[in-house]
């Protein structure tokens, strides 16, 4: 497990080197103040890898958390290219989006709005799920 942790630290270190921006400074901010996050997301919206296209074309279906994936769990706020992102997903003609989540439907409303009332979603660990018509499928 050392050396998988270690191969793991290498690739880490050398992957910053090829794509972070250069900085002036040891902080973790590039010179225009733009998070690494922000930073990696706009490379990755502009410049996708070919093999991250060929992938993602696979893709049929995504199940997402709430806490902490969706929403911080620090700010328990939705970071706005998360929101777009999540808006993106719901509007996929080609994918079905929906919420896996420990939280009541009401709790995932309060939090993200009515965007969740026209995808499927798996509430309160399973204990209740909607179609994407809002009708109940399990209670």
């Amino acid at each position: 497990k050392d050396r998988d942790l270690a191969e793991v630290m290498r690739l880490h270190q050398e992957f910053e080197t090829q794509i972070l921006p250069p900085s002036s400074d040891s902080s973790s901010e590039t010179n225009n103040n733009i998070s690494f996050h922000d930073w990696i997301e706009d490379l990755l919206l502009k410049t996708p890898p070919p093999l991250l296209m060929k992938k993602t074309k696979a893709i049929r279906a995504i199940a997402s958390d709430v806490d902490g994936t969706l929403v911080s769990s620090r700010t328990m706020t939705v970071h706005p290219s998360t929101r777009l992102a999540f808006t993106r997903a719901i509007q996929d003609p080609n994918l079905i989006f929906f919420l896996a989540t420990g939280k009541s439907r009401l709790g995932a409303f309060n939090i993200l709005g009515s965007q969740i009332m026209t995808i499927p979603g798996v509430y309160l660990q399973g204990l209740y799920c909607v179609d994407g018509n809002g009708n109940v499928v399990k209670e």
